[in-house]
């Protein structure tokens, strides 16, 4: 019996001390009409003009790529899934991607009562094959302001054309 304890124990701690991967549609599976489900273009005033975004075949028949075309401002695409946080906790998003320019990746942040908080993004420069990159995060407050999620971000810097093949989310 206390061997059956001890390695339920060692399982519970395992568990507790490894990462969470957080499903987002990080291999853009849902698709409808030409857009993503569970994805959504920022559309804020001060990205006008908007970029494009382009659902392309993926590698797989049930996967798709993300092309984002920026011209004279950054083109931003976030997901609708929220993404539990905690403040001292590490968020970590890895991208796959290829393309011309810039391309960045990170987070939005807001409270439990859906406050904006702040924004965390890290930028690549692209290139003609797929690369895989990773972006690390603190969580943290930020003007008395404490994340209760998050919301994974994509772009394209301005004048850059990306395209993603995938997006993973981790949280430790």
């Amino acid at each position: 019996m206390k061997w059956l304890m001890t390695i339920a124990l060692m399982a519970l701690s395992v568990a507790v001390f490894a990462g969470d991967d957080v499903k987002i549609d990080g291999e853009f599976k849902q698709v409808a009409n030409g857009k993503l489900k569970l994805w959504t273009q920022n559309k804020g005033s001060w990205a006008k003009p908007y970029g494009k975004i382009e659902i392309l075949p993926g590698k797989d028949k049930d996967e798709h790529y993300v092309k984002i075309v920026a011209a004279e401002k950054d083109t931003h695409l976030y997901t609708l899934t929220k993404v539990p946080v905690k403040e001292g906790q590490t968020l970590e998003v890895e991208a796959t991607f290829k393309g011309k320019g810039d391309a960045a990746f990170g987070a939005y942040y807001y409270t439990e009562k859906n406050q904006w908080v702040n924004r965390a993004y890290k930028i690549f420069s692209a290139t003609d094959k797929f690369q895989e990159k990773k972006a690390v995060f603190k969580v943290k407050t930020y003007k008395d302001k404490v994340p209760a999620y998050a919301r994974i971000v994509i772009m394209a810097r301005k004048n850059s054309e990306i395209t993603f093949e995938e997006v993973e989310v981790e949280v430790k």
